[in-house]
């Protein structure tokens, strides 16, 4: 969690400030989530996973505020932080090998699609974060069922062709773990 702490580059604040966030700001869900976001955090976080027990089975208040509510965010993050390490720990790099990213099997099955990490890194606009679709990523399969209802739209993607062209041109020569090569032949 340490690159939590650490302040962003001037780079990155910069490039942030270009990002066009109208549509999201338009969304009345959206604005009505910013407008109240500490005290949905708090009712969502802590009050609700808090009364369940309390009210479900007649836990004590203060344990069941303990469990289900900081040791459950506590053990939350940094599940969520020990999944970004190792995603910049250990693999390969078939898509950019000058980037800390790595493409991880292990990760990819525990974190549902975020071991897909170089590719992400490599191609950070593809709303896949993975070229493999559903093969190997519960995330993508999400996210495709939102757009079938509407939820999700105008999804970006990466050309087949530049994925091959980078992954040429800066991949480490490695296979990446998901399908053969001759399905995603037959894919294109």
């Amino acid at each position: 969690m340490g690159w939590l702490m650490r302040r962003k580059h001037p780079n990155v604040i910069l490039k942030g400030k270009t990002v066009d966030c109208s549509d999201l700001l338009e969304d009345p869900v959206v604005r009505f989530q910013r407008r109240f976001y500490v005290p949905l955090a708090f009712l969502c976080g802590f009050i609700i996973p808090t009364m369940i027990p309390v009210l479900g089975w007649g836990e004590r208040l203060w344990f069941a505020f303990v469990t289900n509510g900081v040791a459950r965010y506590v053990v939350s993050l940094h599940l969520t932080w020990l999944i970004n390490s190792v995603a910049h720990w250990r693999g390969n790099k078939p898509y950019n090998r000058f980037l800390t990213a790595v493409e991880s099997a292990k990760i990819t099955w525990w974190a549902l699609g975020e071991g897909f990490h170089n590719f992400h890194h490599s191609f950070p606009n593809h709303y896949a974060a993975s070229e493999y679709g559903w093969k190997h990523n519960f995330t993508t399969m999400f996210i495709d069922y939102m757009a079938k209802l509407g939820q999700a739209y105008d999804l970006k993607t990466v050309p087949d062709e530049v994925i091959e062209k980078t992954r040429l041109k800066t991949g480490d020569g490695s296979k990446t773990f998901g399908p053969p090569a001759e399905e995603l032949e037959k894919k294109r």
